[in-house]
């Protein structure tokens, strides 16, 4: 991935986030970053390790994407809790729970059906203890 400079700048930068979309449950991966300078030299930052060990509180890609019908998304919990998932369009409304209950921990895989709401942008949110994490669908048709 790249992301270009700011040239001189004397104020804060942020350029991320960057998103790793091959990562898989179970692996380490290493990261750095290499900053390069307009004349074309170069450096390293430090190596920041992520290990990624299922043990945590997670949300899988929703698939397919775009959607027509079915949509497959699975989800963890370190230990048992509420999890509650749901679908909201653009403008911010709750369009329809996807889940709502206790959950033991580990992996839950789920299915819904998007086959009554119109094509647009949706949002999956999760909910669970002090987590929340979002995911985008596309739905044609």
């Amino acid at each position: 991935m790249s992301k270009s400079g700011a040239g001189k700048s004397e104020s804060v930068r942020h350029y991320g986030p960057l998103v790793d979309r091959n990562v898989e449950i179970g692996n380490r991966y290493v990261y750095r970053l290499k900053m390069i300078d307009i004349d074309g030299t170069y450096e390293y930052s430090k190596e920041v390790e992520v290990s990624l060990d299922g043990t945590g509180t997670w949300l899988g890609v929703a698939t397919p994407n775009p959607a027509t019908s079915k949509v497959n998304v699975s989800f963890s919990i370190a230990q048992d809790a509420n999890v509650s998932i749901s679908l909201y369009d653009v403008t911010g409304k709750s369009i329809m729970p996807i889940y709502n209950s206790m959950s033991g921990a580990g992996e839950h895989p789920l299915t819904f059906d998007v086959s009554n709401l119109p094509a647009g942008s949706y949002t999956i949110v999760f909910n669970s203890g002090n987590s929340t994490i979002i995911r985008q669908i596309q739905i044609v048709r």
